[in-house]
């Protein structure tokens, strides 16, 4: 009998505790599709979503991971992992979230481009926000995900350097007409990355870009 009551209590303990974990995690959840996999352009959609979201509670962009787990797989993707679960705490205000991205087939019309410009837009805006633009992250990421599209859609390449392009040719044109730092930084973020490119890759950028910038790449292309 005492050990019926014991039992009880404990398992009301228990439910407690568990429905006050539940109530202070905010969860949310998006649905990413799979182009291919395994997928280091996966992971950085991931990174780039979490990067925009604010804190529920605080309403700052500061979430940072603390944990991770997979999801099981699920009906549409039977083979992979259904997903990632990530328990973030917000630097701000030490709130605490789980982020949660479904994984899914990609539905007709939805183009692997679109969600690689998402990434890299993310990542420029993030990596030249400061003073000093953040280098190593900027190239390092790009450069993984510019291998991983080399190795699953090498057809996407072209698309890439035509992005890279365009952005070469706006941000100079922008430099000449203000002094925000940002632009500055997109521009030398962009034009580093672009000095170590394959040879290839770095000629069909270089012959098309206005005189000014060819001749900056060049002189970067021979330091690197």
């Amino acid at each position: 009998m005492v050990s019926e009551v014991l039992s009880r209590h404990y398992f009301l303990i228990f439910k407690n505790l568990f429905i006050l974990v539940l109530q202070n995690f905010n969860k949310m959840r998006y649905e990413i599709p799979v182009q291919w996999f395994p997928s280091t352009l996966l992971i950085a959609k991931e990174h780039a979503i979490l990067s925009s979201l604010e804190c529920p509670n605080c309403g700052q962009k500061t979430l940072k991971i603390v944990g991770q787990e997979a999801l099981p797989p699920t009906t549409q993707l039977p083979e992979l992992i259904g997903g990632d679960r990530l328990f973030c705490k917000c630097e701000n205000c030490g709130h605490s979230s789980v982020v949660e991205f479904i994984f899914r087939k990609p539905r007709p019309g939805e183009d692997a481009f679109k969600y690689l410009d998402q990434v890299y837009t993310s990542l420029l805006e993030s990596c030249s926000s400061k003073q000093v633009p953040d280098y190593d992250i900027f190239i390092n990421e790009l450069l993984m995900i510019m291998e991983d599209v080399r190795i699953n859609k090498p057809d996407m390449i072209e698309q890439i350097l035509e992005k890279l392009l365009n952005d070469l040719i706006l941000f100079s044109s922008e430099m000449e007409m203000t002094t925000n730092i940002s632009i500055f930084n997109r521009f030398k973020l962009i034009s580093y990355f672009v000095s170590i490119l394959p040879e290839k890759e770095f000629e069909w950028i270089l012959k098309r870009v206005p005189e000014k910038v060819h001749n900056f790449l060049q002189a970067l292309r021979q330091r690197a």
